[in-house]
């Protein structure tokens, strides 16, 4: 297995000042207002939020990009005016069809990121790997055909962003130089397909938000309350995706845990944020196949395996260990075996396929090895 979990307790930090708290927010970039849209996904049909305005861009909750501001404004048409001729969708659906195929994201850098931050992100890439089931694979102009859903990884802004899930084509995910370790971690999730945990629908029994201390235009982004299926488990005081206690502060604290509890860490994943993706994205393990059920062969002969159908989602090399039921293991690195047994009898077989993560499966199938002498009376039968 290649997960190694970190000993990240929800717990682990008892104190730190605000300034480690590295956020989200994105408050530098201009707001041209707000407005809604709908959104879709596990629990929740057509569920009005309310976006706002950064350029091109309908941003939600600081750092989530809905689409353009164009898109938003077309399906809160259709939204709106829906006839039983028009229909119903929205501008996003976090679902199986907006997962990442085989727990695999294809990547590729914008020529504007620079060395320090593709080095942050490649970090925050392996953060995610070593802990998940989760795998990064380079997008280049060899594989580019095969790959055409991706990650765009630019600096456009000087912003941390994503979008939710996965989009099809090129999607963008904005990491600038002020985008720490921390928050590429957290924006990964949003490209994995999850939302800020203080967005869960149960929220209000967690926290309290302080109205008073938000930044006046800011309200909107504490309004979202999101049942999607991504809630998995209990509130996670201590994730990656939550708010830190100072979001959109004009001065005092705008999130308030109702328990004892540090918010807005961006450490790196809590245990219940890697509980949470393998729900949605569990280990993909290869697959072992014999070609038979049952081998029969006359002694002195040499049986012919098959193990061609075996195979790995991802597609990756498999390495073939060949277990013969008469002695010491075969390892191969080739699908198909030929063997003689230096004795009659019954063997268990089996063929256990492992890829390169270390992950494995085995498949079984017994061995007939018999001489001339157990086929006699019979052929004496026929002979009769």
């Amino acid at each position: 297995m290649k997960k190694q979990f970190l000993c990240i307790a929800t717990f682990f930090m008892a104190t730190f000042s605000l300034a480690e708290i590295n956020t989200e927010e994105n408050n530098q970039i201009p707001s041209n207002g707000t407005d809604t849209t709908f959104i879709s996904g596990y629990g929740f049909f057509n569920k009005q939020v309310t976006y706002e305005k950064q350029k091109d861009l309908a941003v939600l909750e600081g750092d989530i990009i809905l689409g353009t501001i164009q898109e938003a404004e077309k399906w809160k048409t259709i939204i709106t005016n829906q006839s039983n001729n028009i229909p119903t969708r929205s501008i996003i659906i976090t679902g199986q069809r907006y997962r990442w195929p085989n727990n695999l994201i294809p990547y590729q850098f914008g020529s504007n990121v620079s060395l320090s931050t593709r080095n942050r992100v490649l970090n925050a890439m392996e953060h995610w790997r070593r802990n998940t089931a989760i795998e990064f694979t380079e997008r280049t102009s060899n594989n580019a055909s095969t790959y055409t859903d991706y990650v765009f990884i630019v600096s456009d802004e000087n912003a941390c962003w994503s979008y939710v899930g996965r989009r099809g084509g090129q999607q963008k995910l904005n990491l600038s130089n002020s985008c720490s370790f921390g928050n590429a971690v957290h924006e990964i999730g949003h490209t994995l397909g999850l939302w800020h945990e203080q967005s869960r629908e149960d929220r209000d029994q967690y926290v309290q938000i302080n109205r008073d201390n938000i930044i006046p235009g800011k309200e909107h982004n504490f309004n979202q309350k999101i049942s999607d299926g991504d809630d998995v488990g209990e509130y996670d005081y201590g994730s990656i995706m939550h708010y830190s206690a100072y979001a959109f502060s004009s001065g005092g604290p705008t999130i308030v845990p109702l328990q004892s509890a540090v918010i807005g860490q961006r450490n790196g994943l809590s245990t219940l944020d890697i509980a949470s993706i393998n729900a949605h994205y569990p280990e993909i393990v290869p697959v072992a196949k014999l070609d038979k059920d049952s081998y029969s062969v006359l002694f002195g002969n040499g049986i012919f395996i098959d193990g061609r159908h075996s195979f790995d989602p991802n597609g990756d090399s498999l390495i073939y260990t060949w277990n013969l039921g008469d002695g010491a293991p075969i390892t191969t690195s080739s699908a198909m075996l030929e063997y003689s047994y230096n004795q009659k009898g019954h063997y268990c077989l089996s063929l256990t396929v492992t890829d390169p993560s270390g992950n494995t499966d085995t498949d079984t199938a017994s061995v007939t090895v018999f001489g001339y002498e157990d086929i006699l009376p019979a052929i004496n039968l026929l002979i009769l």
